[in-house]
């Protein structure tokens, strides 16, 4: 006997019991499980409609007709999607060639109102020079450059070099006339206040108020960083950021001395005396300071040029003849111990002097940066340790 029939005796013999010890009892059992037989029988009768299996079969098919009807509704939908794309596909394709040509007439619009309101500019101030309105001439220079500044970073390289023309053009002509009228207003006070000069009278309060308005002039055709040219100077000088127009002007007459008298064959022009021109640079600083700082810092600071502090400025322009002038010097000194170690102590002394009696800013470029270039430091270092030693023996004999 086999598992399965003992396990269906097994079943027969917990659910029925006794039931199976009697005839009747098995008659009834059996009725029992016919009637259970005809029934799941004709549940699973096909052809009777009222089977559930029949009902559940049918569902399913009703069911399946409509996932198929809905299926063959959304590729037709899906179709009418695809070709109403490619319809507005097409649409976008031609309005973004509209757009893309309505940019170009609205770029080219633009383009031109630039051109013609340079165009118009430049009538203005040539109106203006003529009538030698210096006031006029510097405010339609300033709309001009005001201009150039908005586009240096424009991508029209040509309206760029055109608009940069421009500027450079009348840039030359107004600072010629403003360089010429601020001569004869510096002749007028008798700048640059070098020896016999020390002895004049006081300028008058008519060229003094006269130099205020050139300086205003020449602070209003200050081209901005964006439209300066970089000069790419040596590593040095690199360190000195362009003074402001009018000290550049003022400092020039200053810088021709300076040339006259520490280049060439003069005989000031000596490798062996740097204070000479130490010294020199210290009295133009002493003798000049004050007067740019009382006259011409106020009106640096009413136009609202704050970063602008024309004594620093001042100093830092006469500074930077005495770095270029030392860094020149160099390849000679050193071969020249004597002369080299001078040279060193004179720097330092003018450097301390600069800063403790003339309040040079420590964040300004100065005369160390000629002392700490990698060839000169190693040099000054050497000496150092050598006058040590020679100390040291001199103190042990």
């Amino acid at each position: 006997m086999n598992l399965e029939n003992e396990d269906l005796i097994r079943k027969l013999n917990e659910n029925y019991g006794s039931q199976l010890f009697t005839l009747d009892g098995c008659l009834k059992l059996k009725e029992q499980f016919d009637r259970e037989t005809k029934t799941i029988t004709d549940e699973l009768d096909l052809s009777s409609e009222h089977a559930t299996v029949a009902i559940t079969l049918r569902n399913a098919a009703d069911h399946c007709q409509i996932i198929a009807k809905t299926l063959s509704d959304g590729e037709s939908c899906l179709e009418k999607v695809r070709i109403h794309l490619e319809e507005v596909d097409a649409v976008k394709a031609e309005l973004e060639a509209y757009f893309e040509k309505l940019n170009v007439l609205e770029c080219t619009a633009q383009y031109l109102k630039v051109i013609q309101s340079i165009e118009d500019l430049c009538d203005q101030l040539e109106v203006h020079l003529k009538s030698n309105d210096d006031e006029l001439c510097t405010t339609a220079f300033a709309n001009i450059t005001e201009i150039a500044r908005h586009l240096a970073d424009t991508p029209a390289i040509h309206l760029r070099s055109y608009i940069k023309a421009k500027v450079d053009y009348w840039f030359g002509i107004l600072r010629n006339k403003l360089s010429q009228d601020l001569d004869h207003v510096l002749k007028a006070i008798h700048w640059p206040f070098v020896n016999a000069n020390l002895s004049i009278e006081a300028p008058g309060e008519g060229s003094l108020r006269k130099l205020q308005l050139i300086v205003e002039y020449l602070l209003q055709i200050d081209l901005p960083e964006e439209l300066v040219t970089p000069l790419h100077p040596h590593g040095l000088l690199s360190n000195f950021l362009p003074l402001s127009l009018p000290i550049e002007l003022m400092i020039a007459p200053l810088k021709k001395r300076f040339l006259f008298h520490f280049y060439g064959s003069r005989k000031t022009n000596r490798i062996d005396k740097p204070e000479w021109y130490f010294t020199k640079i210290l009295s133009w600083i002493r003798d000049h300071s004050g007067f740019v700082d009382k006259w011409l810092q106020p009106v640096v600071d009413k136009m609202g040029l704050y970063h602008i502090e024309v004594k620093t400025e001042l100093m830092r322009g006469l500074v930077q003849m005495a770095v270029e002038k030392l860094y020149g010097d160099l390849p000679t000194l050193q071969y020249d111990d004597f002369a080299f170690s001078h040279c060193i102590d004179e720097a330092l002394g003018f450097d301390k002097e600069l800063k403790m009696n003339y309040e040079y800013p420590q964040n300004q470029p100065n005369i160390l940066l000629v002392l700490t270039q990698a060839q000169v430091f190693i040099k000054w270092m050497a000496m150092e340790k050598k006058c040590k030693y020679c100390e040291s023996l001199t103190h042990q004999k």
